[in-house]
């Protein structure tokens, strides 16, 4: 395959020729591809570095002779990285050194077009059929170098970016235009172009993946020349050798014979993500290591207090009103030996009176009070006794304290309690990475939902102490969330069974600030949402 840049010119040196021969630009925050962007934003601070070396992207081909002359043979890049996102948006900056880049003009180095780049996302894949976002893209001329790698002058770039999750691989495409200064040579005259860039990303677990990417551009006053129209292939691989760290590599080639499709590119990159920033005076660095075995998580909830004897309730029911009742002396007065047991009565002076009829008027003695019943021995008072029935222990039985609810083990490390998956850790995360100890806490769950398809729906929540802004307390919350949604689905399970949701500070566990409540509060919680009919617990 030819990858040149064929030109007719009458004079018998090589003109000066004005056009951007660097096709490659490394993505701010592509998750498992390595040229595609992807809708997705990942919160906080992100910098990353990448080295990339390119070979002839721009040739001048002799049509007569056919002689080759390279243009830009052979390039050293660094791009320096750094982006910062906040609510649905990401800002970030694009600094190109060139260490070194040769052709026929000479060898040297220099600075390349420094780029603005904002991305904001309209739609969230895990909320919408697909992921969309808009991309806007400044090169700034601030080009230094003596071969053609820059616009040579202001262009941008203006992307729409869509993506599908589909089990462990995400597509991307970003389809757009570019601007630049027009430039004309005499097979082509470069200017406004269409960009386009396709990619594919395999990430089956979290820890390591791999891509393949296809990218280029078109002029659009004259999209069938082939001249106009570069297209690379490049395939590549990424792994993270820490939470916060991941490098990636990846090689291309040119499919076509347009100006800056390479004769051979490799790239290799790092990234850096620090953990999410912690604000206060109480406020301490994230611990990826597990709660202690013996402190589930969260804490079950208490049972409601009842009252431990409802018995006494029923006891001063007959009791209220004895005084009046007893008040005629006179007719309760059987006999002095019953009514010298019962004390409470304030006048004892008409008890002397022997009145030995038997009168109905026992009754009242009987209401004083249920104790000294078995003393009254005649039986005309104790006839009364149904009185007293009345406060029989049936009551007590609605006491029963409910059963504890079950709690995690080493063994059994998630149980369902209420409508919720309680865990036996807590999941912890390193920024926006997952630890070791948070993903096997997550393998624990995707085998418990293998193992249960009665639980139709799960809602994955995030939740953050406070980190003193709103909407980056949101989009961390979110990201955790997106992130565990993506392992689960990596794990074979449906993504249609959950929905992703980041709440910020705004559930806390434990209200305060100090430590044992931020670490209670930075969580992840599975809320089960539907069950299958008839599964549901009572």
């Amino acid at each position: 395959m030819l990858l040149a840049l064929s030109l007719a010119y009458a004079a018998d040196t090589v003109p000066a020729v004005t056009v951007d021969g660097q096709l490659y630009r490394a993505p701010m925050d592509a998750r498992s591809t390595l040229w595609a962007d992807d809708a997705s934003l990942r919160p906080g601070v992100r910098a990353g570095a990448v080295v990339g070396w390119v070979h002839e992207p721009v040739v001048w081909v002799w049509q007569d002779s056919g002689e080759r002359v390279p243009l830009v043979g052979d390039a050293v890049g660094l791009d320096l990285l750094a982006s910062y996102t906040f609510w649905h948006i990401r800002a970030g900056v694009d600094v190109p050194l060139y260490p070194f880049a040769s052709g026929n003009e000479g060898a040297g180095g220099g600075l390349g077009d420094l780029a603005l780049d904002v991305k904001g996302v309209v739609l969230e894949e895990d909320k919408a059929p697909l992921g969309l976002a808009i991309a806007f893209r400044a090169d700034l001329p601030t080009a230094s170098t003596a071969v053609p790698l820059a616009a040579g002058g202001f262009a941008y770039e203006l992307t729409v970016i869509a993506d599908k999750k589909v089990g462990p691989v995400l597509l991307a495409a970003n389809i757009g235009t570019r601007g630049l200064p027009a430039v004309d040579v005499s097979n082509v005259a470069v200017g406004d172009e269409l960009a386009w860039r396709l990619g594919a990303g395999f990430d089956p677990g979290g820890k390591a993946g791999a891509s393949l990417d296809l990218a280029g551009y078109a002029t659009w006053n004259d999209l069938g020349n082939t001249a106009g129209a570069p297209a690379e292939i490049m395939v590549g691989g990424w792994y993270k050798v820490a939470d916060s760290v991941r490098l990636s590599a990846g090689v291309g080639h040119g499919i076509s014979s347009g100006i800056g499709a390479s004769n051979g590119r490799a790239v290799v990159g790092v990234e850096w993500a620090p953990a999410a920033p912690k604000e206060g005076p109480n406020a301490v660095a994230e611990k990826p290591a597990p709660r202690p075995k013996d402190k589930p998580v969260p804490p079950a909830p208490k049972p409601v207090e009842t009252p431990p004897a409802p018995v006494a309730v029923a006891k001063p029911a007959p009791v209220p009103t004895p005084a009046p009742v007893v008040a005629p002396a006179p007719v309760v007065a059987p006999a002095p030996k019953p009514v010298a047991v019962v004390t409470p009565p304030p006048a004892p002076a008409p008890m002397a009176t022997p009145a030995p009829a038997p009168t109905p008027a026992p009754q009242p003695v009987a209401v004083v009070t249920p104790v000294p019943a078995p003393v009254v021995a005649p039986a005309p008072v104790v006839a009364p006794a149904p009185v007293v029935a009345v406060v029989t222990p049936p009551v007590v039985a609605p006491v029963a304290t409910p059963p504890a609810p079950p709690a995690p083990t080493a063994k059994v490390p998630v149980v369902v309690v209420g409508n919720k998956l309680v865990l036996y850790q807590r999941i912890t995360f390193e920024g926006q990475m997952l630890t070791t100890a948070g993903a096997t806490e997550l393998e624990a769950v995707s085998k418990f939902l293998l193992a249960h398809p009665e639980i139709v729906h799960v809602r994955v929540e995030g939740h953050t102490p406070p980190l003193g802004d709103p909407s980056e307390e949101l989009s961390v919350a979110g990201g955790r969330a997106g992130l565990v949604l993506d392992y689960l689905s990596h794990k074979g399970l449906d993504r249609e069974r959950f929905t992703a949701a980041g709440y910020g500070s705004m559930r806390p566990l434990i209200p305060g600030d100090d430590p044992a409540a931020r670490e209670a509060n930075e969580r992840i919680e599975f809320v089960i949402t539907k069950w299958a009919e008839g599964s549901a617990p009572p």
